[in-house]
């Protein structure tokens, strides 16, 4: 198993490279979502790449996704900021794996007045295939108004940062 080694082993380049490489995908919203109901939860999208050399997200084709292709456990941290234009009384950050929630945080209740700046995390660890699987960012709110859009001002954006821990035993 890559990083297992026992006294008397060669070591190759490739070997350690396997077992160090630690890559990551990092994303944020600069295009603010709107139209997000009260009491719903809404899967975001993200057009701005912080960090993907290996190319697990697209900007523009399933840009609500990251695909990672390697297999093995990530850490997926979540952050989502909305724009309160009511008053937002909970909020929740979710993370899919492929279409379904996998997991997600206890309601966030912000401090309860208008125009406030909400912004729920949710960090968890999730084996992918290195193929197929997909993970995204399922978002929900609770607000006096009908609808509220996600924040990307200087005082916070959404984003999704996508960690590689290392291979399945």
């Amino acid at each position: 198993m890559p990083g297992s080694f026992q006294v008397g082993d060669l070591v190759t380049a490739d070997l350690l490279n396997t077992a160090t490489y630690r890559p990551y995908c990092k994303v944020h919203q600069t295009v603010a979502q709107t139209g997000i109901g009260t009491s719903t939860t809404v899967i975001l999208t993200f057009t701005t790449e912080d960090h993907d050399p290996e190319g697990w997200h697209d900007n523009v084709t399933n840009n609500s996704r990251i695909t990672p292709n390697i297999a093995g456990e990530y850490e997926v941290t979540v952050e989502g900021v909305i724009a309160g234009t009511g008053t937002v009384t909970a909020m929740w950050a979710g993370i899919n794996l492929n279409g379904v929630l996998y997991s997600r945080s206890g309601n966030n209740k912000p401090t309860a007045n208008t125009n406030n700046t909400a912004s729920p995390t949710w960090v968890d660890t999730i084996t992918m295939n290195g193929t197929t699987d997909y993970i995204e960012f399922a978002l929900g709110v609770v607000s006096t108004v009908t609808t509220e859009a996600t924040n990307v001002s200087s005082t916070g954006q959404s984003r999704i940062i996508m960690r590689f821990l290392g291979a399945n035993a």
